[in-house]
Parts: C-alpha cells; sequence; structure tokens
C-alpha cells in the first residue's frame, strides 16, 4: 500500500514544464501553440522521456486500485483479470485519445503503461 502511496505521489508531483510569463504586449496563444508543435511527434517519443514515469505509476496505480476493489467481491485470479483487463483499456483509450487530439499515438508510451501493469500485477500476486 505505501509503494501506492509513494508512486502517486510521484505522478501527482511531476509537473508540465511552465510557459514564460509574457512581458509587455507579447502574446501569449502563439507561446503555447509553439511549445505543443515541438513536443508533438515521433521525434519526441524518447524511450525515457519525462512523460514515462508518469505512464508506469499510472498504470500501476489504476491496476492496484482496481484489483484492490475487485478483491472485495472476487477471488484472487479474475480480479488480477479484470485489474490487468481495466488498466490496458485505460491505457490504450488514452493513446487512441492522444491520437486523435493531434499529440500523437505512441507505442512507447504503452510499453511503459505494460511495465506498470506488470508490477501492479506482481504486487497483486505477492498479497493476500
Amino acid at each position: 500500500m505505501s509503494v501506492c502511496l509513494v508512486l502517486l505521489g510521484v505522478v501527482i508531483g511531476c509537473r508540465a514544464p511552465v510557459s514564460p510569463q509574457p512581458t509587455g504586449d507579447a502574446p501569449v496563444a502563439p507561446v503555447v501553440i509553439a511549445d505543443r508543435a515541438d513536443r508533438a511527434g515521433p521525434e519526441r517519443d524518447r524511450w525515457l522521456g519525462e512523460d514515462k514515469l508518469r505512464h508506469l505509476g499510472v498504470a500501476f496505480a489504476a491496476t492496484t486500485m482496481t484489483y484492490a476493489g475487485a478483491r472485495t467481491l472476487l477471488e484472487p485470479g479474475p480480479s488480477r483479470v479484470f485489474a490487468a483487463t481495466v488498466a490496458t483499456i485505460a491505457s490504450a483509450g488514452k493513446e487512441l485519445h492522444d491520437l486523435r487530439t493531434g499529440s500523437g499515438f505512441s507505442y512507447r508510451d504503452l510499453a511503459w503503461d505494460a511495465a506498470g501493469i506488470a508490477l501492479g500485477l506482481a504486487l497483486a500476486t505477492s498479497s493476500r
């Protein structure tokens, strides 16, 4: 349980970079649009990019919390399957959303999500 809280704290504590404050009559929107354009595309999708720890942590948290909830009604085996399914659907849904909104689908994000799900299942398997 404490591992979940630590990872959740790490995920919540990670913030997006802040755009510089406008001075005088400087336009705000072009700065934000240019900032987003610089991050978009596969050339900016690194294996160790800034968002990969968030993908790992959120997938881990989703898996462990779903497992804990499912255990109130189901046996351990079906609870693990249910938790993995929910976390996988959420991860794929996030990437499809990214594809539709223009920030791009990332197989690397899905790989980090899968690692978080695997860690969550490992914790669920080792717990009672």
